[in-house]
């Protein structure tokens, strides 16, 4: 570690953690009253009470609330990613982080926040590669970084499609099952509409456009982390390396947030696999 890093208040990688952690939660809030805005056009389809009446209000103001939700999460990621960009130049290249670099960031915390975080790096090493700094290390890093980020982007647009058939599988049934059972033209008027907007929900609330987000961000961390393996058995230079670096970080940047509960549940068995790639490399 750089004495620039050593002189640091407070840890940037946890504030890194930390913001990104917050953007997630407003991306989910933002989902959640999508999600939200569903139920309610759903439940206001079979009411004629009160209910029906203040239904179209709330699915307004839950429109405008998931939007501005959406805005925070993406203002929050931006400056995440900014300062996620910088670390991962210090931990592989020596770049040194500047006070200044994170000083602005910092004092929009909340107070408890900033006092919460640790004063030094806890020594949580960020990438397993141990040589110096330098562009071998850095090849390390970008094959690494982009090794996990494709992973995890893999299981979330599966995740995603998943959700998405679900909701589709079940809106037709329930379509078919309701036009068997001969009802009456209202209660098979008001399903229809269900239905309708179940399967128009899959595409405007974004779920589709998150399965495609996943999956070309998995495909281009795939893609980059072939080219940090090939830059990698042969003669390359620092600007090839940057180049690679700067690619991936802004094919991050542009791409979904990726789902925290998918890498905790995945953590271990991964860490192990990347492991036992790495020993067998070493073979």
């Amino acid at each position: 570690m750089d004495n620039a890093s050593n002189q640091l208040k407070h840890d940037p990688r946890a504030i890194s953690r930390y913001l990104f952690e917050r953007s997630k939660l407003w991306f989910s809030i933002s989902m959640t009253l999508k999600a939200s805005i569903l139920i309610v056009a759903s439940i206001a389809i079979f009411t004629t009470n009160f209910f029906a009446l203040v239904a179209p209000y709330t699915v307004y103001i839950f429109s405008i609330c998931s939007e501005l939700c959406i805005w925070r999460s993406d203002t929050i990621k931006g400056i995440a990613d900014g300062l996620l960009r910088k670390l991962d130049m210090r931990d592989s290249l020596g770049w040194s982080l500047r006070a200044q670099d994170i000083r602005d960031i910092v004092i929009r915390l909340p107070k408890k926040i900033r006092e919460s975080l640790p004063n030094e790096r806890s020594g949580e090493q960020y990438f397993e590669n141990n040589n110096p700094y330098g562009i071998e290390k850095t090849i390390a890093n970008i094959q690494e970084t982009s090794w996990w980020s494709k992973q995890i982007a893999n299981s979330a647009w599966v995740f995603t499609l998943v959700i998405s058939c679900i909701l589709l599988i079940i809106s037709i049934i329930l379509l078919i099952v309701s036009i068997q059972l001969t009802l009456k033209s209202a209660i098979l008027s008001n399903i229809s509409r269900v239905v309708t907007a179940t399967i128009t929900s899959v595409f405007t609330s974004g779920l589709f456009k998150l399965t495609v987000s996943y999956y070309r961000f998995s495909q281009k961390s795939a893609q980059i982390e072939n080219q940090a393996i090939h830059l990698m058995q042969n003669s390359s230079t620092e600007i090839q390396i940057v180049k690679l670096f700067h690619e991936y970080q802004v094919a991050r940047a542009t791409a979904p947030l990726l789902p925290s509960w998918i890498w905790k549940l995945r953590n271990q068995e991964l860490t192990q696999m990347w492991h036992d790639y790495m020993d067998k490399k070493k073979i």
